[in-house]
């Protein structure tokens, strides 16, 4: 290959990746958020957490595409955890309950029992 044919596509590659990186850039600054601090004049009394047991990130989002808007839950605060049991992906009530309440696997059909080999970092 000559060598102009190599300064060219050096020169091509060098003029990609910087056009990417200022696109990039720009495309980031245009699309800031603000978050809007209210005031709480009083603490909470209460705190509501609901659990929607064996729902998926999937199935939520096929919900939304069903209704062709945003659902009703997409305004309040929500999360995911990993509820799988310590002996198999595939779990039953009672570890997924455990896994919530006190953030270790359990077997299943024990609630909050560790199973016999604790593969949980720190505790014995």
């Amino acid at each position: 290959m000559s060598n102009l044919g190599l300064l060219m596509k050096r020169l091509l590659l060098v003029g990609t990746i910087t056009l990417s990186m200022l696109c990039t850039e720009s495309m980031m600054n245009y699309h800031t958020v603000e978050a809007k601090v209210k005031q709480v004049e009083r603490q909470p009394k209460n705190v509501i957490i609901m659990v929607m047991d064996g729902t998926s990130s999937s199935a939520t989002t096929l919900a939304r595409l069903y209704k062709g808007k945003p659902l009703a839950l997409d305004e309040i605060v929500t999360g995911g955890v990993r509820t799988y049991s310590a002996e198999s992906a595939i779990t039953d009530s009672a570890p997924a309950a455990t896994a919530l309440a006190t953030g270790n696997k359990s077997n299943s059909g024990y609630v909050g029992v560790l199973p016999s080999i604790v593969s949980s970092p720190g505790l014995k």
